[in-house]
């Protein structure tokens, strides 16, 4: 079993010091979750379900936020193990 969330946060990170326009992150309920949270403090511009290109599977597009070609969060940090579920 992979740790999706764990997955989103190096994506994120990733995506974030590169810059990139889009990335896409493995589709779960709880990736959703979090991907929603982070839309409703203005933290990313947009999301949505696609298929990601490149592996044909059901993936969640996000695209960031940037102010003056920076992104607005730079980095997130998992505080919690998975089986703790404490975000």
């Amino acid at each position: 079993m992979r740790n999706l969330l764990a997955d989103l946060v190096v994506r994120f990170n990733a995506a974030m010091t590169r810059n990139v326009e889009f990335f896409f992150v493995p589709h779960s309920s709880l990736n959703l979750r979090v991907v929603k949270v982070l839309y409703n403090n203005r933290c990313i511009s947009t999301f949505s379900c696609e298929i990601d290109p490149f592996d044909k599977s059901l993936c969640i597009k996000i695209v960031p936020f940037f102010v003056m070609n920076r992104p607005l969060v730079r980095s997130i940090e998992l505080m919690s193990t998975s089986g703790l579920r404490m975000y």
